[in-house]
């Protein structure tokens, strides 16, 4: 009896420390638009409590890049979100059309207000509600589709109202919104984050980027007058100037703190989530280009609505035992290939920032696993603690377990699936492969293959010399492990690559 006691709390000891290695809150900062540079291009004007607070206490993975395309908001926070490619959880974009019954379909329209009605895979959100008791699920975001994406079908999920910029949610998910969010739109509290004027938060000797628009470049004393820009956009509505100025950031920040406080998250043992979407730099990024002032701007506002955000989450949940996510929706392509834009395949558009932060359980160290954009779904289950409930239509790589050493060790054959799924034509697209050294793509057009790309990246790191041709054993070689993991993943794609 005695021995038997010992075994049961022995048991039990253990099934504590299991529980005790799980993150209280997730929190899933997704910023629009982001490229990876801009992480260290910007570094020398972060503060010490944002982003450099994550860049120096987190696993910061150099070698992250999204897997698929196209890369529009909507279908890279399902991709996101599901684990799942666009082919599997039925998001190819914000609308389009259905050419088997020759209907126009919107992503997030329907009877119900807007909700995930054509998002066809589990959220990470799904997936904690369903197998969490008692776990809390919150997504928040400048605008409704960010908001509906992340959260998917279930949970709770928040977005600027376009006519008074309050907070709303949908009947899909709510009646109404609580009380508190009520009280807050009653009082437009929203308001209170939109100036007059945007003027640069530092003197303008300090910035890198010289184009400016309607941003005023603030002078170093009152003789050094301030520059105005050329003027671009007329700001004419509360809602515009949230999209379009920082205030869009400081909103969103400023609700999800109130989020934490109001819906208890990381309150007990039981993981709950929150997921943030910043569509506003994506919107600034567009309006004025990725380098301009507005966006430098914008990036250190940003660093700083961070720094006081995450101050915040420390403080309520105890013991800071909170996982942070920081990542972007996709990046973009400069003009190198002669390309702008980012459905291309090309290092300079495909690499985003990402970094996880999780205070004495993940070492802060710069990694080189190949991170992509979909692992995040599956290697965040993993790390709850939920690691038998990943999906069986997950397509992506769970990282969870690597994460947990004191150095990451990449493995060997770790490779990056690449994805590129035409809308409405399953038989044409891109697939590939990208290993630590080699990137691989293969092109088919209605069946039939039509281009191969092969670069060595170790030795033509701007991907100019295609050597597909003058390396067919190479080209051989990563075919198969392609088609292997298509097969694995059941992709039908698989099919064409057979000789």
């Amino acid at each position: 009896m005695k021995h038997r006691i010992i075994l049961l709390a022995i048991a039990a000891l253990a099934a504590f420390e299991a529980a005790a290695a799980r993150p209280r809150l997730v929190v899933n900062i997704v910023v629009g638009s982001m490229r990876a540079e801009d992480l260290g291009r910007y570094a020398g004007n972060y503060g010490e409590g944002g982003l450099r607070r994550l860049l120096d206490g987190g696993t910061v993975f150099a070698d992250s890049r999204y897997d698929y395309q196209q890369t529009t908001t909507p279908v890279s926070l399902a991709t996101l979100t599901t684990g799942a490619m666009p082919s599997t959880h039925g998001v190819i974009g914000a609308r389009w059309r259905d050419y088997v019954e020759n209907d126009a379909v919107e992503l997030i329209a329907g009877r119900k207000g807007p909700g995930p009605y054509n998002l066809i895979a589990p959220t990470l959100a799904e997936a904690l509600l369903q197998h969490e008791p008692g776990a809390k699920a919150v997504s928040v975001a400048t605008e409704a589709m960010s908001a509906v994406i992340m959260a998917g079908h279930s949970g709770e999920a928040f977005w600027l109202d376009s006519a008074r910029c309050g907070w709303e949610t949908s009947p899909y998910y709510a009646p109404e919104v609580p009380e508190w969010v009520a009280r807050s739109n009653r009082e437009r509290y929203n308001l209170s984050y939109i100036s007059g004027e945007w003027r640069t938060l530092l003197e303008r000797g300090r910035y890198l980027n010289t184009r400016n628009w309607d941003i005023v470049l603030t002078g170093k004393s009152r003789k050094d007058k301030d520059e105005p820009g050329e003027g671009r956009l007329k700001l004419t509505s509360d809602y515009d100037k949230m999209l379009y100025t920082p205030a869009g950031n400081t909103a969103v920040f400023g609700f999800a703190k109130q989020a934490i406080a109001q819906f208890k998250l990381g309150d007990d043992a039981t993981p709950d989530l929150l997921n943030i979407c910043l569509d506003t730099p994506r919107r600034i990024s567009e309006a004025y280009g990725p380098e301009s002032v507005e966006v430098e701007d914008m990036y250190y506002r940003l660093d700083r609505d961070l720094a006081d955000f995450l101050t915040f989450v420390f403080a309520q949940v105890r013991n800071g035992e909170v996982l942070v996510v920081f990542t972007s929706d996709h990046g973009v392509c400069m003009g190198g290939h002669g390309v702008e834009g980012k459905n291309v395949f090309y290092e300079e558009s495909m690499r985003i920032p990402m970094i996880c932060c999780w205070k004495d359980k993940l070492h802060p160290q710069k990694s080189d696993l190949p991170m992509a954009f979909a692992d995040l779904y599956p290697t965040l289950l993993s790390l709850m603690g939920m690691e038998a409930q990943i999906p069986a239509s997950v397509q992506t790589h769970n990282w969870g377990p690597l994460l947990l050493n004191e150095e990451i060790q990449t493995p060997e054959e770790a490779f990056q699936p690449y994805y590129f799924c035409v809308p409405s034509d399953s038989t044409s697209g891109r697939r590939g492969i990208r290993t630590a050294r080699y990137t691989y793509v293969t092109e088919v057009e209605e069946g039939q293959p039509t281009h191969v790309w092969l670069y060595d990246r170790l030795h033509d790191p701007s991907q100019l010399h295609n050597l597909a041709e003058s390396q067919p054993a190479l080209c051989d070689s990563l075919k198969r492990t392609l088609s292997s993991w298509l097969e694995q993943t059941h992709d039908p794609f698989e099919k064409y690559l057979k000789p």
